[in-house]
């Protein structure tokens, strides 16, 4: 199947954007992201497009229940029950919205705490996160959520994917648990790009400077 034919690449970027391509197919279509640069700026497209289309809408406080959901899908309180009446996992994995609500739950509640200008939300193939990834005025900073397994003999690298299709840039080692302060984003200021990767690496991180097994790519979402 050939990804990068127009009415193909934009169709798959438009079920990306929304949160609809999941399972396997979703991580194909990441994988593919970080080879192709028209796939990224597909996305980051109709990410844009369905961003300003959401601001549209007419603004509605959510009931507490709703965040309740959020906190338990991110992991950080126990469900009250196998079933939830929460309906909306599917719709969060979108990664507009799910980055939003993410920040509403982790960062919104210390209000001394900097706004970040741009997130990233990784999720795995069942569209569970696993990182957020905060790009500040001064820093990157990753949060790790409580799906995310330790592993003994492997350490996850973040990378920055440039828009230009230039190889890859590394980021620091994530954290597994709990959150870290990553390269400082002043490095960074004259690079155009709008995707991250992640990638299982041997301990200590990548032994020749560029991603040796790709797991995750998420894009960035301007706050």
């Amino acid at each position: 199947m050939n990804y990068l034919l127009p009415e193909r690449r934009e169709a798959l970027a438009a079920e990306y954007a929304l949160g609809t391509l999941s399972g396997l197919a979703r991580a194909r279509f990441q994988r593919l992201m970080m080879q192709h640069a028209e796939l990224r700026s597909a996305v980051w497209r109709w990410e844009n497009y369905f961003n300003e289309l959401g601001a549209t809408l007419p603004e509605q406080t959510p009931a507490a229940h709703v965040w309740q959901g959020i906190a338990q899908r991110l992991g950080f309180v126990p469900a009250k029950s196998e079933k939830s009446h929460w309906s909306l996992a599917r719709w969060l994995s979108g990664a507009i919205v799910a980055a939003a609500l993410v920040l509403a739950v982790l960062v919104a509640p210390n209000q001394h705490q900097p706004m970040p200008s741009q997130l990233a939300l990784f999720q795995n193939a069942d569209s569970q996160p696993l990182w957020l990834v905060q790009l500040q005025s001064d820093l990157i900073k990753a949060r790790a959520t409580p799906n995310v397994t330790p592993s003994l003999t492997a350490d996850f690298e973040l990378w920055m994917v440039p828009s230009d299709g230039s190889a890859p840039i590394s980021l620091g080692l994530l954290p597994e648990s709990g959150s870290r302060e990553l390269l400082s984003a002043h490095r960074l200021v004259n690079v155009a790009f709008n995707a991250l990767a992640i990638s299982q690496e041997p301990p200590g991180g990548s032994p020749t400077g560029q991603p040796t097994q790709v797991l995750y790519v998420a894009q960035l979402v301007a706050i």
